[in-house]
């Protein structure tokens, strides 16, 4: 069983919030630098550029988001339901997962109506809110890696 096709099977929702006790990380580590400040203050696509393996594409974008605030997000295309794929997406998750601290969370949630795979973990780091998917196309014969980076909406 391909890992593309392990998480399509998996349909979890996990909420993890970093409290007291827990390890913490250092915000200043060169992998998590980043994530702490102000968002817009960050070049998504160098921060991300040299995590991509080498022969694969990174694409990536600004949008407006409904609160008004900007929202960058990229993209890694692989092959189809690839292993690489899998084993990207993995890395990345581990990373955000190891800069988490303390008072920040990370939610995993994946059920989606949605004719292919599709897996999505938010993390909260405060100031920074990043959403990390894996996104089957069977159309297009391609599996993404996306990673959307905003600024976290106030409390209400």
């Amino acid at each position: 069983m391909t890992f593309a096709s392990r998480l399509k099977s998996s349909l979890t929702l996990i909420v993890v919030t970093i409290s007291a006790g827990a390890p913490t990380f250092a915000k200043d580590d060169v992998n998590c630098a980043w994530l702490s400040g102000n968002p817009d203050d960050v070049d998504l696509r160098s921060t991300l550029s040299h995590r991509v393996p080498d022969d694969v594409v990174l694409t990536c974008g600004t949008s407006r988001s409904i609160d008004g605030t900007t929202e960058q997000h990229c993209f890694a295309t692989f092959p189809y339901r690839s292993d690489k794929a899998g084993e990207h997406f993995t890395r990345l998750s581990d990373e955000l997962l190891g800069c988490l601290a303390l008072g920040e969370s990370y939610l995993e949630d994946s059920p989606v109506n949605h004719p292919d795979s599709f897996v999505q973990r938010l993390f909260d780091y405060g100031e920074t809110s990043v959403s990390l998917s894996i996104k089957d196309k069977a159309a297009n014969s391609e599996t993404l890696v996306f990673v959307k980076m905003s600024p976290t909406p106030p409390q209400k």
